[in-house]
């Protein structure tokens, strides 16, 4: 059973007697062809398949095509060899997809036990028995006031639990000696960005580096050097754009790319769909970039907005974060450049082994319907002599239409005009789909379609908009 439409290319072998739709082609094969041959043939020639089929809204491949499509035939016990080694080749390709799957799950999860770790004092626990340092609330208390970020909403009163190293209000966990709850405005300037007008091409393109969500995203956890846009000088001053120094810490701060945090490895400008920090002297910038790495689930659950989830400033500007003294801040990004290099190595080669099946695939499925997977052997049987040995045996298990009883006609033998008409008395007045009507008529892809047209244009039936499904569907003219 091969699906010709919506989509194509799904194929399946019976294990029992069935009925299917008419949206698949349906193969009773001479007993001297394999079902698993054909099916890894068809499974393996989507590509040809739908090359041969036609149709707008969607493509469908006709009885005709179908019956056209060319298959190379080996013989019978070589069909059989090459569909066991490709049932076994598959099997192990499920299982190192499978490996790999699991792979980059446990370095997901490291990474999240590692940053865990870092933040809660445990990575540098060590360090605090061995040296000697100035606790954060010291550090801060001799450190200069931060400049107020101007403007805007303050910082809200909502209370927000869950994070291990980022708090918004609510209760103070304890920490590691040394450490310190402090409100992150005292550590750092924030900042926020702008996009210049898109109206005006002298904005743009001019080689100010302008970072992006599709930039934050594919720089998470790294230093950005360079942006996929540019703006001018002109933009940067013709807007409320500010240019960023080195160093900056950016927090993605909305859509599916909240909590993507980066660092500035030179000045620039980004959009508003950031928040950014240039860090104080008691704040290290890795370590905040660290920090908020390891909160993405907290900054996720802090969006809202359904169709564009935004994580807005006032929650931005409550934020207080767990501070280490200034020297183990420098230990505890030190030991997690080292991990974190480690995992992103074991990730490249993950990603390098994944990147090898799909093309493995296509070449093994080509090697077998060329001959080159199994050698043919001395007794192999003819494949033409095969064929007519059996073919017999094929008409005689084919499937017998049942013969309509005398009486009035049946949908399926009126013309596809005269179906419609005899839906219009139950004509339902949500209106049918086109799938709809596909599936009860009884006619090929373009007749049917070119009947439903003649319709329209005859008035007895008009199109709208169905808000529920979300589609077109055809209503009563009348209606």
């Amino acid at each position: 059973m091969f699906s010709s439409r919506a989509p194509i290319g799904y194929c399946v072998i019976a294990e029992n007697e069935i009925a299917t739709s008419q949206g698949f082609k349906n193969l009773i094969l001479n007993a001297a062809i394999s079902p698993e041959y054909v099916r890894d043939y068809l499974l393996a020639s989507v590509d040809y398949a739908t090359a041969n089929a036609r149709g707008t809204t969607f493509k469908e491949l006709s009885g005709a095509k179908f019956g056209s499509l060319q298959i190379p035939i080996a013989p019978p016990q070589e069909q059989l060899r090459i569909a066991a080694r490709l049932k076994e080749v598959n099997s192990r390709i499920r299982h190192a997809n499978a490996e790999i799957v699991a792979t980059r799950d446990t370095i997901r999860k490291l990474r999240t036990a590692v940053l865990r770790a870092a933040f809660s004092g445990q990575l540098t626990h060590d360090w605090r028995r061995n040296g000697v340092f100035e606790p954060s609330a010291d550090l801060v208390a001799r450190t200069p006031e931060i400049e107020a970020t101007v403007g805007g909403r303050a910082a809200t009163d909502r209370v927000v639990e869950g994070g291990v190293a980022l708090r918004i209000n609510g209760s103070e966990p304890p920490l590691p000696d040394g450490w310190s709850w402090q409100s992150l405005l005292r550590l750092a300037k924030q900042e926020t960005g702008h996009t210049p007008s898109r109206a005006t091409p002298a904005y743009w393109d001019g080689g100010v580096p302008w970072v992006g969500v599709k930039d934050a995203a594919s720089h998470h956890g790294r230093v950005i050097n360079a942006t996929l846009q540019t703006i001018s000088e002109s933009g940067l001053e013709n807007s409320s754009a500010r240019l960023l120094p080195k160093g900056t810490i950016l927090l993605c701060r909305t859509a599916a790319s909240i909590g993507h945090v980066c660092r500035l490895g030179r000045p620039m400008t980004t959009s508003q769909d950031f928040a950014a920090w240039v860090c104080g002297p008691a704040l290290n910038p890795a370590y905040l970039m660290y920090l908020l790495m390891g909160e993405r689930d907290l900054l996720k659950r802090l969006g809202r907005g359904t169709a564009h989830p935004t994580v807005y400033l006032p929650e931005i500007r409550a934020f207080s974060i767990a501070l280490a003294p200034l020297d183990e801040q420098a230990e505890i990004v030190s030991r997690l450049d080292v991990l974190f290099e480690r995992l992103a190595r074991i990730e490249t080669e993950v990603n390098a082994a994944a990147s090898l099946a799909p093309n493995f695939s296509r070449r093994l499925y080509d090697c077998a319907f060329r001959g080159q997977l199994e050698r043919q052997l001395p007794d192999d049987d003819d494949v033409d002599a095969a064929l007519a040995q059996h073919a017999t045996d094929l008409e005689e298990n084919m499937p017998k239409r049942r013969v309509a009883q005398r009486g009035a006609p049946k949908a399926n033998d009126s013309t596809l005009a005269d179906q419609l008409a005899a839906k219009y008395d139950v004509w339902p007045a949500s209106g049918y789909s086109f799938e709809d009507l596909r599936e009860t008529l009884n006619g090929a892809y373009d007749d049917v379609r070119t009947a439903i047209f003649n319709e329209l244009r005859a008035g007895r039936l008009m199109q709208r908009f169905d808000e529920r499904r979300r589609l077109m569907v055809f209503v009563r003219g009348d209606e």
